[in-house]
């Protein structure tokens, strides 16, 4: 990464909420860095986080994310995920980004580089790395990517987790260019 990091917007949760939308993607940087930091769920077992594409600050739902992952956890498995058949998740109305953090003291700890976010003759495309604990303990490494198959302007994400609201954290999306 050649250039400086520049803050385009934050958010710190410090009680329940449903999502975060970090919004501001536009042609002044050609990567967006999504950091996530020390965000935990609302539950005792954890979540799966997730994250949509913001059109006009309004979530994308199409179906056609095509995603890659491997996951490593503190238990010693390590797995692909996606179609047994391609190795690519095809078809899903939102992007996965990682498991884990429940509410006994461990955290959700990202980053996701975003690709051709404001450019509506491509396709957006993203970079996950992720790490997490399960309930008992175990870390969670999770690497993937994939991106929308439609060519789509967007201006943001947003981060949710399935079934329960995020009690804290803090989500910040940077920009940056290659030179």
């Amino acid at each position: 990464m050649a250039g400086e990091l520049n803050l385009v917007s934050s958010v710190t949760v410090s009680s329940d909420v449903s999502y975060v939308d970090l919004t501001g993607t536009d042609a002044t940087y050609d990567i967006y860095r999504v950091v996530i930091h020390n965000a935990r769920v609302n539950n005792t077992s954890g979540g799966g986080w997730r994250m949509r594409w913001l059109v006009s600050s309004s979530p994308e739902t199409g179906n056609n994310h095509f995603t890659q992952w491997a996951s490593h956890t503190g238990a010693g498995d390590f797995q692909w995920y996606g179609l047994a058949t391609d190795y690519r998740y095809s078809g899903n109305d939102l992007m996965y980004i990682g498991d884990g953090s429940s509410d006994t003291g461990e955290s959700f700890n990202g980053v996701i580089d975003l690709y051709k976010t404001h450019d509506s003759d491509s396709e957006g495309r993203f970079l996950v790395e992720t790490l997490g604990t399960s309930t008992g303990g175990d870390l969670y490494v999770f690497k993937g990517g994939g991106y929308r198959k439609a060519k789509q302007a967007y201006n943001g994400v947003r981060i949710f987790v399935d079934s329960y609201d995020i009690a804290s954290g803090t989500f910040s999306l940077y920009g940056y260019n290659y030179s």
